[in-house]
């Protein structure tokens, strides 16, 4: 399975360069980097997090799936032309077409995960917080310490040999990729 990732990984890097940035750290001191210091939005596999986050606040009432929200807040955190088109799809879909349209806080949660649409994690990490991500992957998603030599938290049972899995390095303010390998 290494291999098949590294072999993956090279070709995604290969053909583009530009759009990729990852740091991968099997915990013994052998890292592989890619554009390791550059900001860019982070994979979709982070989002399962912010979807927990975003039902945790809903259960209790201290968020409003029907709420609206103005598009121009939305495209606040978009940033074109960096995930494959799921943003103008997903606007598409919700047939916005205007400048002052507005959302509904679900429908754009609905398009983070069905269009994958990568502005929606970042407008909820700034509406609910670090700490509510944090806190949602540790009891929600059941996230653990990393085994002996791994830093951060990693799902439970997710770092094993070749498995590439969120991390969250400091629960109160960053996420990394990290890699069993």
């Amino acid at each position: 399975m290494t291999r098949k990732l590294g072999t993956v990984t090279a070709a995604v890097v290969g053909s583009h360069p530009d759009d990729v940035a990852f740091v991968v750290d099997d915990g013994r001191g052998r890292t592989v980097e890619h554009r390791a210091g550059d900001t860019v939005p982070l994979a979709s596999a982070i989002k399962v997090v912010h979807l927990a986050t975003y039902a945790r606040a809903v259960a209790p009432g201290e968020l409003d799936p029907a709420e609206p929200v103005p598009l121009s807040e939305w495209e606040r955190w978009y940033l074109p032309n960096t995930d494959g088109g799921a943003h103008p799809k997903a606007l598409q879909r919700l047939g916005v077409t205007e400048p002052d349209d507005t959302v509904t806080l679900e429908q754009m949660v609905t398009a983070m995960i069905q269009e994958s649409d990568n502005a929606v994690p970042d407008y909820l990490r700034d509406r609910l917080g670090d700490a509510a991500l944090a806190d949602a992957a540790r009891r929600t998603l059941e996230w653990q310490p990393a085994p002996p030599g791994l830093d951060g938290l990693g799902f439970k049972g997710g770092n094993l040999p070749g498995v590439v899995t969120e991390a969250m390095t400091d629960p109160d303010t960053m996420s990394q990729l990290s890699c069993a390998v």
